[in-house]
């Protein structure tokens, strides 16, 4: 019967089923991640924090200068330094995560198009192009393949979901729905972004805090690369996965395109490498 109470119960046994194969698919990776970071990681976290937790107390005492946000946190006074330290490390990890993810998707399929790479080079140097390049880019792959636990305040007859259950929006699936864009498998720069279909951030006052840093980033990125390098398609085909943080390549850029620094102002040719 297609009712809210049968629907709830056939979500809940897959959810059962899902959890049950946990034990087979997540667990002995999770083992193996565990060993990793008691091994490998931790130590070297461990000596980072140290470093950071040293600067920030330098900070305090008037004998370093670290930048805007690290500044406002202390002068507000609420924030002390595990909290200034995990923003810092928050910010540090999804920094260098998520934009180099997107930096590798938008140069993938700008080099699997020779028109719209011809395009973007002609346009280097236009933030606003490049800024419909990063769009598109996170449309495709978001930052978040689904958005964060909502809860249902009031009852919805279309879903079935009654107050008091748990949501979760696939913002991966969302983006792609033919529904709200039109050949939403296309990676097409020019497209308009309707509003309130694009959520690649996540939505609202707990949406990614790295949202304005990005665009910067992956802008200098994209120009220093086309610029410096001469770059060749290597995969034909982009394999890639998403995870709850983000969607990310299954190799890295290395393995998916070839490449060598331009020659030089005197002439010199670049080395090439892949």
């Amino acid at each position: 019967d297609d009712t809210p109470d049968f629907r709830h119960d056939m979500l809940q046994e897959v959810h059962n089923a899902r959890t049950a194969g946990l034990y087979s698919t997540v667990f002995p990776p999770a083992l193996q991640m565990y060993a990793w970071w008691v091994r490998t990681f931790r130590p070297r976290f461990h000596q980072w924090e140290r470093f950071v937790r040293g600067r920030i107390r330098e900070h305090r005492e008037g004998k370093r200068e670290l930048g805007p946000i690290v500044a406002r946190l202390v002068s507000d006074g609420d924030a002390d330094d595990d909290h200034i330290f995990g923003i810092i490390a928050a910010l540090h990890v999804a920094g260098h995560h998520a934009p180099s993810a997107a930096i590798t998707f938008a140069i993938y399929h700008l080099l699997a198009d020779d028109k719209l790479m011809a395009q973007t080079k002609e346009a280097i140097d236009d933030n606003e192009w490049l800024t419909q390049v990063l769009k598109e880019t996170v449309r495709l792959y978001p930052g978040g393949a689904v958005s964060r636990f909502f809860v249902v305040q009031k009852p919805d007859e279309v879903t079935g979901v009654r107050p008091g259950e748990m949501i979760l929006v696939p913002w991966y699936s969302f983006h792609r729905d033919p529904t709200w864009n039109k050949d939403a498998n296309k990676f097409d720069p020019s497209r308009e972004q309707a509003q309130g279909n694009f959520f690649p951030f996540g939505l609202g006052a707990h949406s990614c805090v790295g949202q304005r840093l990005v665009r910067p980033m992956f802008e200098e990125a994209v120009r220093t690369i086309l610029g410096e390098l001469d770059l060749r398609l290597d995969a034909k085909t982009l394999k890639f996965h998403t995870q709850l943080v983000t969607a990310e390549p299954d190799h890295p850029m290395h393995d998916l395109m070839w490449c060598k620094a331009k020659a030089s102002a005197n002439g010199g040719p670049g080395n090439g490498k892949r």
